[in-house]
């Protein structure tokens, strides 16, 4: 079973950007307390703030709790009432729970106890990629448990980040103090909360582009996208919390302009976001680019698409063969219904199984190549794409020989984890878009998730 919220109206990783439950008053709950009738909820995608409340067999207040099995991508933030609050209740001796890609900070009630995520009656907890920040206490386990915590930055916690009366182990954690973030201390970060995200008190834990938890964090199979869905990794390594870098500076966003700063009146780049003004027409900018700009760009995002790149199977319309399960006569232009050595064996006499006497059948046809991915891109809109559903894009950057390959298939098979493990099937929306400095170097196109 699936608790999440409704499709078009999920977070984009900061509150108030989708589908929020709020409570009011210090009594109110918000509990998912599922049983063993369900053994393998999961619950995604929800933003619940100012959360208190009864849990069963303990006197506490929660966000989320019972014996759910996977929280993943939630944000739950700000529960400042006089009850006893926290984010994530690992409860139920039960069963294993796994807390994946969550945000949780503002845990801090007025009385009582105010916990990122606790575990206080579970038989196995895991806390993979979350960030935990502003809470009474970070992360709580009970005498007598064992958890887990991966990947995770726990920091800017009141009274502490880790109260360990049980036992936590881990292993590529971030804190801003010495306490200990698991029992493998060696892969343990330091770090200063506003050099690593971009605005922690105004709630965006997006990390900023020289943070240190960029390719920090330890592969996590389980892992394959963050609390967004963009891919994991995006460089060398997963990143450590919630949200991955996104590594894609240089791409068809960088933004050229001419700067009297520089000699020769060759263009300066400056990416997105760092544009000065007055902007120069794009015709007169690309005429003045030396040579070399365009080489070096020409030639880092030839190595994304290279290293980093992921296999895109393309699918093309099958093509129509002889069937090879049965014998055709080739005077009377039909069926001969008489069994070759086939998929499908049958009793001579009789129609042939494997192509319904048709004596013809299909074969697929598919072929593959290397690309970037991006799930769920933001820039879709310029390109003249409108769906009604933007969470099930998926943009794909190639190289420009790869049109006509493109040009040919109707959908394709795109692996989003570079082992191989996850794939997905799309449908393409929108032939491929030739983009590049001075020459079309590249292509992007739009598929569908099916």
């Amino acid at each position: 079973m699936t608790i999440t919220s409704p499709v078009g109206e999920r977070h984009d990783g900061k509150a108030g950007t989708g589908f929020t439950i709020t409570a009011t008053g210090g009594s109110n709950v918000i509990a998912f307390d599922i049983g063993t009738t369900h053994p393998s909820t999961v619950v995604s995608f929800l933003e619940l703030s100012n959360c208190a409340g009864q849990v069963q067999y303990q006197n506490r207040a929660s966000a989320i709790s019972g014996a759910t099995q996977l929280i993943d991508s939630c944000i739950l933030h700000d529960h400042t009432n006089t009850a006893a609050g926290f984010g994530i209740l690992f409860q139920s001796a039960d069963r294993n729970k796994t807390a994946r890609n969550c945000i949780i900070y503002g845990i801090t009630p007025s009385s009582g106890a105010g916990f990122g995520i606790t575990a206080i009656q579970a038989a196995g907890g895991t806390i993979e990629n979350c960030t935990v920040r502003d809470c009474e206490t970070g992360i709580n386990v009970a005498v007598g448990l064992t958890q887990s915590i991966k990947n995770s930055a726990v920091f800017d916690n009141g009274t502490a980040n880790f109260a360990l009366a049980g036992t936590l182990t881990g292993n590529n954690n971030a804190t801003d103090d010495s306490s200990d973030p698991g029992s493998t201390t060696s892969n343990k970060l330091s770090l200063t909360a506003t050099d690593q995200f971009t605005d922690v008190s105004g709630g965006d834990f997006t990390l900023k582009s020289t943070s240190v938890l960029i390719d920090a964090g330890a592969t996590l199979a389980a892992v394959p996208v963050d609390i967004i869905g963009t891919v994991r990794p995006q460089g060398l390594g997963y990143d450590v919390g919630a949200f991955e870098f996104i590594i894609n500076v240089i791409s068809e966003n960088i933004s050229l302009f001419i700067s009297s700063n520089f000699p020769n009146n060759f263009a300066a780049l400056f990416l997105t976001g760092c544009a000065p003004t007055p902007v120069v027409a794009p015709e007169t900018l690309l005429s003045r680019v030396s040579d070399n700009t365009i080489q070096i760009f020409q030639d880092g995002i030839d190595t994304l698409i290279n290293q980093l790149g992921k296999s895109v199977r393309l699918i093309y319309p099958p093509t129509i063969i002889d069937c090879p399960n049965c014998v055709n006569d080739p005077i009377g232009n039909k069926p001969a219904n008489r069994f070759r050595p086939g998929p499908m064996r049958f009793s001579d006499g009789i129609r042939c199984p494997y192509c319904r006497g048709t004596k013809k059948t299909e074969e697929e046809n598919s072929e593959v190549i290397q690309g970037l991915i991006q799930i769920k891109p933001r820039d879709y809109k310029r390109y003249g794409i409108s769906v009604q559903d933007p969470g099930a894009l998926v943009r794909v950057k190639t190289f420009i020989t790869d049109v006509i390959k493109i040009e040919r298939a109707t959908h394709a098979i795109i692996d989003i984890q570079k082992q191989d493990i996850i794939k997905i099937k799309c449908r393409k929306i929108r032939e491929p878009i030739p983009t590049g400095l001075r020459d079309s170097r590249y292509a992007i196109t739009f598929w569908e998730r099916v």
